[in-house]
């Protein structure tokens, strides 16, 4: 989904934005971007580390404590992402209103390809924290079939 599609006062053929409603829309990509702000936090090397680590054979409880963290800390990511699109994206705006009617597109051009960035980051931390989450319910079904064996 690219940014024009999301806004769609904007078009990718001209770079112009209609004059329906420009203050509206800056404020609604203001008001996100703080609310990210707020939400997201810091992400630690360590952090980091621990969403690379491989852990091998370990018990299932063990595999959902890891599976929780990492969880968590894609959440956290998940937050910066969505801060950083809206930021681009605002900047996107700004930048289109102050070239209205002029010739120079390169700003723009280079404006539009960050908020495409924005938009491919927040893609790979999605789909990483439905693999996590899709990983951690498998360990839960796992072991439920192994509890349901010793039962029978």
């Amino acid at each position: 989904m690219s940014f024009f599609s999301c806004y769609p006062g904007f078009s990718s053929e001209n770079s112009t934005s209609s004059n329906s409603s420009p203050p509206a829309l800056e404020e609604q990509l203001l008001q996100k971007s703080k609310t990210s702000e707020r939400k997201s936090q810091n992400i630690s090397v360590a952090e980091l580390n621990f969403l690379n680590g491989r852990f091998g054979a370990i018990s299932a409880t063990a595999q959902l404590e890891v599976l929780d963290e990492k969880i968590k800390i894609w959440k956290k990511l998940e937050h910066i992402a969505i801060a950083e699109l809206n930021l681009m994206s605002l900047n996107l705006v700004h930048e289109v209103r102050a070239n209205t009617g002029k010739s120079f597109e390169g700003v723009t051009g280079i404006m539009k390809q960050q908020v495409a960035l924005a938009e491919k980051s927040m893609q790979i931390v999605d789909q990483n924290l439905l693999e996590a989450v899709m990983n951690r319910n498998l360990v839960e079904i796992k072991c439920f079939e192994i509890i349901c064996s010793f039962l029978i």
